[in-house]
């Protein structure tokens, strides 16, 4: 109750109502359930997930995206919560959507109303008023104070307007509207904690079924992040598909550059699969590093795979944080370079680039894949832990794909898709939204 009594503001067709509820505490355990999704089911024939599948996550790079994905996706009857709902379009998609039998939860932080309501702009965003003209028969507005308040006013009894609680279907976000910027771990962080939160409501048996996100920065993750199983399958974009083709990474292009991407993450679980990428990933004369390298088996193959022995050139060097690890296997392989180093001191990394064969021939910055086995982000959990080293290890070596064992990691790549992918590829889609 001391989380949120007195900062919720519930607007309706009605007197503002607030009452505190004492429910059971949700333990926020941040883990995503579930199996892999393939994208090309989610089309407007097939919107619907079974209860075994985790929610998609539909990434939407701009506001059109998110409307239409929203008239894509939501369904009659729904329970809808909108986190951000300051542009009447897309909340007036939802309610559309949901129709007179649906529910729709419209929050966001309190804002000042326009002014002005003659200009393009004024005009899309909500407005004083609608709180008791706005969809009044399926919808409800909740200003909170802060962005911190969104889990009191939506699981802690302050808009469920006296009635029992219950779970939503889907959530449609606007993370830089409703957060004030767009960072993808608070993006990821957000739909964590309201899908624990929603799919562990007490006596509910309804998961949420889809997330709707507009955001830039998951939006650029769900473009280049990739499911070991579509791989294999060949099941990548022509994006993807071109960048592991690259034959190496371009010495001139670095962080801070036009033309600089970020590089292709590749998701998988167990030392089979996380192997089994190798010929799709890496190419004679490469340069190769492998993060928690263990008894140097992997490192290895990278090796093997990378090496030019025509050019002297290439290779893995493998790298684990355990002084007594790195013994023994430079002891078991005397032909491949290992060193102590710690996954997280990138410019550590950097350095080591130097051991590689070749190295004295140039091009000798950053390397050209990353293999990472590291201890406490292979499991279920360690999502947000995984996507922060990511990002490190992308913007400091600059490697054209990053292939991390990660059964969390693996499970995003499953369930998140840009729905620039999706609208490109279903026709049908197309002729019945627009």
């Amino acid at each position: 109750q001391h989380l949120s009594h007195g900062m919720i503001h519930l607007h309706r067709s009605g007197p503002i109502m607030n009452r505190c509820s004492l429910i059971l505490t949700v333990g926020l355990l941040f883990v995503l359930r579930g199996e892999s999704y393939d994208p090309a089911s989610a089309t407007a024939s097939n919107p619907t997930t079974t209860a075994a599948v985790a929610a998609r996550w539909i990434a939407c790079s701009s506001t059109k995206e998110l409307t239409r994905a929203v008239k894509a996706y939501v369904e009659p009857g729904d329970r809808v919560v909108e986190l951000g709902a300051a542009l009447r379009d897309t909340s007036t998609a939802i309610c559309e959507a949901i129709g007179p039998s649906g529910e729709a939860t419209l929050v966001d932080v309190k804002r000042r109303f326009p002014k002005r309501e003659d200009d393009k702009r004024t005009t899309a965003m909500r407005r004083e008023g609608d709180d008791v003209t706005f969809y009044t028969d399926r919808s409800e507005f909740v200003e909170i104070d802060s962005f911190s308040c969104w889990r009191s006013a939506l699981f802690f009894g302050e808009c469920q307007n006296n009635a029992p609680l219950a779970s939503y279907d889907v959530l449609v976000a606007d993370v830089s509207s409703i957060v004030g910027n767009d960072l993808d771990l608070q993006a990821v962080s957000l739909v964590k904690e309201f899908l624990e939160l929603n799919d562990n409501m007490p006596g509910q048996g309804t998961k949420c079924r889809v997330v709707i996100v507009k955001s830039g920065a998951l939006n650029a993750w769900a473009r280049r992040l990739v499911h070991a199983q579509r791989l294999f399958g060949g099941k990548i974009s022509d994006n993807v598909r071109s960048r592991l083709a690259q034959q190496k990474q371009d010495d001139d292009i670095h962080v801070g550059s036009k033309r600089f991407v970020p590089p292709i993450v590749v998701g998988t679980v167990g030392v089979e699969e996380y192997r089994r990428t190798i010929p799709y990933i890496v190419q004679e004369g490469n340069a190769a590093l492998e993060l928690g390298c263990h008894l140097g088996t992997s490192t290895v193959d990278l090796h093997n795979a990378a090496f030019d022995q025509s050019n002297a050139i290439g290779g893995c060097l493998g790298v684990d944080i355990g002084s007594k690890i790195i013994d023994g296997a430079q002891k078991r392989y005397p032909g491949v370079p290992f060193e102590v180093a710690d996954a997280w001191h990138t410019l550590q990394l950097a350095r080591l680039r130097s051991l590689l064969p070749g190295s004295d021939k140039g091009g000798s910055v950053g390397y050209d894949v990353v293999y990472v086995d590291v201890g406490g982000l292979s499991g279920s959990d360690g999502l947000l832990d995984s996507l922060s080293l990511l990002n490190a290890l992308g913007n400091a070596l600059e490697p054209r794909v990053i292939v991390i064992k990660s059964q969390c990691l693996r499970r995003l790549a499953g369930c998140l898709v840009p729905f620039s992918q999706i609208w490109q590829s279903d026709e049908e889609m197309r002729k019945r939204i627009d």
